[in-house]
């Protein structure tokens, strides 16, 4: 995380300075754009820095996992772009259980958030559904099925219900009382 932190500070400093130079001293400097610039110098790959710029986007108890080498860096990467507060849930899971992350499972959270978002804005995800997330199996995450519902319709058939889970409970009794 070390290096994550002085790449951020290092890349916000470039920015700041390339903010302050004109549009035509970037274009009389062959077009080398920030990243580029900031690759160079630091003599790695572009998508090296990209992640370890991403991993300061963790919460602090998801960086010591990173540090500690309990979450890759790659894992990390992804995670990153997990909301906070899904974030917070992740990470005390982490804590108490000895779950090895992979980028599919990380990948299913991250969908899983953008579909809960898309109901209600302020909607999270619980500690139960991500360890459901995380228990799945390959399988089990290809019978899965997603149904999406415009804002209209979620206000018209489903005003009164708060999560994801609420709805699935209310149409499958609707279908099975059928």
């Amino acid at each position: 995380m070390e290096r994550a932190r002085a790449y951020r500070i290092k890349y916000d400093t470039y920015k700041r300075k390339n903010i302050e130079s004109s549009i035509m001293e970037e274009i009389e400097r062959d077009n080398i754009g920030l990243r580029g610039k900031f690759v160079k110098q630091e003599k790695s790959s572009n998508g090296s820095i990209q992640r370890y710029l991403r991993l300061t986007q963790l919460i602090p108890k998801l960086q010591d996992l990173v540090d500690n080498n309990k979450l890759s860096i790659n894992v990390g990467e992804k995670v990153s772009f997990l909301p906070n507060e899904e974030q917070k849930i992740l990470a005390e899971i982490l804590e108490k259980r000895k779950i090895k992350l992979s980028e599919s499972i990380v990948k299913r959270i991250r969908k899983a958030v953008e579909e809960c978002r898309k109901i209600d804005e302020k909607n999270i995800l619980t500690k139960e559904q991500i360890l459901d997330l995380i228990k799945m199996k390959k399988e089990e995450v290809e019978d899965i099925i997603t149904i999406t519902f415009s804002k209209e319709e979620k206000k018209k058939y489903f005003d009164d219900y708060n999560s994801i889970e609420e709805i699935k409970n209310y149409i499958l009794k609707v279908l099975e009382s059928r």
